[in-house]
């Protein structure tokens, strides 16, 4: 037989039972108010995105958001790691990333570049350029006729 002890908060790490009980907590995590932003979840880890030209709107309607899953936290009992949270920016313009300021409880996330982005350029070619060895890139091929 197991041995009984007394848990205040959680479920064991690796129990059968774990993800399941997760899914049913955050089954009334708080959507979005605006439609156009996008959440995501995979076991434990949640984004939540949108596109736009306005990085300043942009950031405005991802705090509202962000507040109210804080909020949703805070009443349930769930820790979000802010060490871990960051803000991410992708862009062609370099000089916006430092532009982007969202916070948890009052402290101010990380902001921090995609790794395709802090190279400057996130057109596709560019991306396939830094996969292939650059000895065998030639560049976009025209066909020929």
């Amino acid at each position: 037989m197991s041995d009984i002890y007394s848990m205040n908060n959680g479920t064991p790490q690796g129990s059968i039972i774990s993800p399941l009980l997760f899914n049913i907590m955050i089954n009334d995590l708080p959507n979005p108010l605006d439609a156009r932003i996008l959440p995501s979840i995979y076991a434990d880890d949640c984004a939540a995105w949108k596109a736009g030209k306005d990085v300043a709107l942009l950031c405005r309607q991802l705090q509202q958001h962000l507040d109210s899953v804080i909020t949703w936290t805070d009443t349930w009992g769930f820790k979000l790691s802010e060490e871990k949270s960051a803000a991410v920016l992708f862009t062609i313009n370099k000089k916006l990333v430092d532009s982007v300021k969202l916070t948890i409880k009052g402290r101010l996330g990380q902001g921090r570049e995609p790794s395709q982005a802090s190279r400057g350029d996130l057109r596709p070619s560019a991306h396939l350029k830094s996969l292939i060895s650059p000895a065998s890139w030639r560049g976009p091929r025209r066909p020929t006729i």
